[in-house]
Protein backbone atom coordinates (compact mmCIF):
# COMPACT_ATOMS: atom_id res chain seq x y z
CA UNK A 1 0.00 0.00 0.00
CA UNK A 2 2.82 2.42 0.82
CA UNK A 3 4.48 1.77 -2.54
CA UNK A 4 1.17 2.40 -4.26
CA UNK A 5 0.82 5.78 -2.48
CA UNK A 6 4.35 6.84 -3.48
CA UNK A 7 3.68 5.77 -7.07
CA UNK A 8 0.41 7.75 -7.07
CA UNK A 9 2.19 10.82 -5.65
CA UNK A 10 5.00 10.69 -8.27
CA UNK A 11 2.41 10.21 -11.03
CA UNK A 12 0.42 13.24 -9.85
CA UNK A 13 3.55 15.43 -9.57
CA UNK A 14 4.71 14.42 -13.06
CA UNK A 15 1.22 15.05 -14.44
CA UNK A 16 1.21 18.49 -12.82
CA UNK A 17 4.60 19.36 -14.28
CA UNK A 18 3.57 18.21 -17.77
CA UNK A 19 0.24 20.07 -17.62
CA UNK A 20 1.94 23.22 -16.28
CA UNK A 21 4.55 23.11 -19.05
CA UNK A 22 1.91 22.64 -21.74
CA UNK A 23 -0.22 25.44 -20.30
CA UNK A 24 2.77 27.76 -20.26
CA UNK A 25 3.62 26.86 -23.87
CA UNK A 26 0.01 27.48 -24.97
CA UNK A 27 -0.04 30.84 -23.19
CA UNK A 28 3.19 31.83 -24.96
CA UNK A 29 1.76 30.75 -28.34
CA UNK A 30 -1.44 32.72 -27.70
CA UNK A 31 0.56 35.84 -26.80
CA UNK A 32 2.73 35.43 -29.89
CA UNK A 33 -0.33 34.90 -32.11
CA UNK A 34 -1.97 38.01 -30.69
CA UNK A 35 1.19 40.06 -31.35
CA UNK A 36 1.39 38.76 -34.95
CA UNK A 37 -2.27 39.64 -35.47
CA UNK A 38 -1.70 43.16 -34.14
CA UNK A 39 1.33 43.56 -36.42
CA UNK A 40 -0.63 42.31 -39.43
CA UNK A 41 -3.43 44.79 -38.71
CA UNK A 42 -0.90 47.61 -38.31
CA UNK A 43 0.78 46.70 -41.61
CA UNK A 44 -2.59 46.54 -43.35
CA UNK A 45 -3.61 49.96 -41.97
CA UNK A 46 -0.26 51.45 -42.98
CA UNK A 47 -0.49 49.95 -46.48
CA UNK A 48 -4.00 51.34 -46.94
CA UNK A 49 -2.85 54.80 -45.90
CA UNK A 50 0.32 54.62 -48.04
CA UNK A 51 -1.60 53.59 -51.15
CA UNK A 52 -3.76 56.72 -50.88
CA UNK A 53 -0.80 59.08 -50.42
CA UNK A 54 1.86 60.66 -52.62
CA UNK A 55 5.19 62.36 -52.03
CA UNK A 56 8.18 61.12 -50.10
CA UNK A 57 7.59 63.44 -47.12
CA UNK A 58 3.99 62.28 -46.69
CA UNK A 59 4.97 58.63 -47.13
CA UNK A 60 7.83 58.99 -44.60
CA UNK A 61 5.51 60.62 -42.06
CA UNK A 62 2.94 57.82 -42.43
CA UNK A 63 5.60 55.11 -42.05
CA UNK A 64 7.23 56.79 -39.05
CA UNK A 65 3.89 57.30 -37.28
CA UNK A 66 2.82 53.67 -37.75
CA UNK A 67 6.22 52.25 -36.74
CA UNK A 68 6.30 54.54 -33.72
CA UNK A 69 2.87 53.34 -32.57
CA UNK A 70 3.59 49.64 -33.08
CA UNK A 71 7.06 49.66 -31.49
CA UNK A 72 6.36 52.37 -28.88
CA UNK A 73 9.30 54.35 -30.24
CA UNK A 74 10.40 57.63 -31.74
CA UNK A 75 11.10 57.25 -35.43
CA UNK A 76 13.14 59.27 -37.90
CA UNK A 77 13.62 58.88 -41.62
CA UNK A 78 16.91 59.90 -43.24
CA UNK A 79 17.70 60.22 -46.95
CA UNK A 80 20.95 61.02 -48.72
CA UNK A 81 21.22 64.58 -49.93
CA UNK A 82 23.71 66.64 -51.85
CA UNK A 83 27.30 66.99 -50.68
CA UNK A 84 27.20 63.51 -49.15
CA UNK A 85 24.92 64.73 -46.34
CA UNK A 86 22.19 62.75 -44.68
CA UNK A 87 18.99 64.74 -44.28
CA UNK A 88 15.95 64.16 -42.12
CA UNK A 89 12.60 63.76 -43.80
CA UNK A 90 11.06 63.02 -40.42
CA UNK A 91 12.93 64.11 -37.29
CA UNK A 92 12.87 62.58 -33.84
CA UNK A 93 10.44 64.18 -31.42
CA UNK A 94 11.57 67.23 -29.50
CA UNK A 95 11.60 65.05 -26.36
CA UNK A 96 14.90 63.59 -27.55
CA UNK A 97 17.00 66.68 -26.75
CA UNK A 98 19.62 64.60 -24.94
CA UNK A 99 20.43 62.65 -28.13
CA UNK A 100 23.93 62.78 -29.51
CA UNK A 101 22.87 63.51 -33.08
CA UNK A 102 26.42 63.02 -34.38
CA UNK A 103 26.42 59.45 -33.05
CA UNK A 104 22.92 58.85 -34.41
CA UNK A 105 23.84 60.23 -37.83
CA UNK A 106 26.99 58.08 -37.85
CA UNK A 107 24.90 54.96 -37.27
CA UNK A 108 22.39 56.03 -39.94
CA UNK A 109 25.19 56.77 -42.41
CA UNK A 110 26.81 53.37 -41.73
CA UNK A 111 23.47 51.59 -42.31
CA UNK A 112 23.01 53.52 -45.56
CA UNK A 113 26.54 52.91 -46.84
CA UNK A 114 26.78 49.24 -45.89
CA UNK A 115 23.12 48.30 -46.52
CA UNK A 116 22.95 46.69 -43.07
CA UNK A 117 21.40 47.47 -39.72
CA UNK A 118 23.39 49.48 -37.19
CA UNK A 119 23.01 51.01 -33.74
CA UNK A 120 21.12 49.78 -30.70
CA UNK A 121 21.29 46.01 -30.27
CA UNK A 122 23.72 45.45 -33.15
CA UNK A 123 27.46 44.92 -33.22
CA UNK A 124 27.93 48.07 -35.31
CA UNK A 125 27.84 51.33 -33.32
CA UNK A 126 25.86 49.79 -30.43
CA UNK A 127 26.28 52.97 -28.35
CA UNK A 128 23.74 54.76 -30.57
CA UNK A 129 20.37 55.34 -28.93
CA UNK A 130 18.53 54.17 -32.04
CA UNK A 131 18.32 51.13 -34.26
CA UNK A 132 18.95 52.01 -37.92
CA UNK A 133 17.68 49.95 -40.81
CA UNK A 134 18.23 50.75 -44.49
CA UNK A 135 15.24 51.35 -46.76
CA UNK A 136 16.01 49.71 -50.08
CA UNK A 137 14.53 48.41 -53.26
CA UNK A 138 16.12 45.64 -55.31
CA UNK A 139 19.26 47.60 -56.18
CA UNK A 140 19.45 50.89 -54.28
CA UNK A 141 19.35 52.05 -50.69
CA UNK A 142 16.88 54.95 -50.64
CA UNK A 143 17.33 56.00 -47.03
CA UNK A 144 17.38 54.84 -43.44
CA UNK A 145 14.74 54.48 -40.73
CA UNK A 146 15.94 55.21 -37.20
CA UNK A 147 13.95 53.86 -34.26
CA UNK A 148 14.57 54.87 -30.64
CA UNK A 149 12.50 53.03 -28.01
CA UNK A 150 10.66 55.17 -25.45
CA UNK A 151 11.92 52.75 -22.78
CA UNK A 152 15.71 53.09 -22.94
CA UNK A 153 16.15 49.56 -21.51
CA UNK A 154 14.30 48.01 -24.46
CA UNK A 155 16.06 46.39 -27.36
CA UNK A 156 14.39 45.10 -30.48
CA UNK A 157 13.84 41.36 -30.90
CA UNK A 158 13.84 39.38 -34.14
CA UNK A 159 10.07 39.81 -34.54
CA UNK A 160 10.41 43.62 -34.26
CA UNK A 161 13.24 43.64 -36.80
CA UNK A 162 11.23 41.46 -39.21
CA UNK A 163 8.34 43.89 -38.87
CA UNK A 164 10.67 46.81 -39.66
CA UNK A 165 12.02 44.95 -42.70
CA UNK A 166 8.48 44.42 -43.91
Amino acid sequence: ENTEGVFMFVTLVLSGIIIGTQTSRLRLQATSSKKREENTIALYDMTKELSASRGKNTLAEIVSRHIGEVLDSDVSVWIPGEDDKLNYIVEYDEGEEDLDLVREESAARWALTHKQTAGLGTETLPSASGFYIPISNASTVLGVIGVIPHDERKSYNAEDIDLLDT
